[in-house]
């Protein structure tokens, strides 16, 4: 529900800024910031800022992103140690 609502706020030319833990939450948004320890990591296209070696880098941990099974978009997972 918070997303739909906004995203209605977005479709009405308002500016939303969202703070989020929740990384295949933030995979939903267009315009994405990635911190990294309180700087900017990097900033722009969820798809491109939210890409599995950029966050394994910035979390210090393998991570995958995959497709997500159920809905348009993607699923980021922590990828296991092999």
């Amino acid at each position: 529900m918070v997303v739909m609502t906004m995203t209605a706020l977005a479709e009405q030319s308002r500016t939303v800024i969202a703070v989020l833990h929740d990384l295949n939450l933030a995979t939903r948004f267009n315009d994405v910031i990635l911190l990294d320890q309180g700087s900017m990591a990097v900033h722009g296209p969820a798809d491109a800022v939210l890409a599995g070696e950029r966050l394994s880098d910035v979390y210090g941990h393998a991570i995958a992103v995959v497709d997500h099974p159920l809905r348009p978009g993607s699923l980021i997972l922590p990828r296991p140690e092999v």
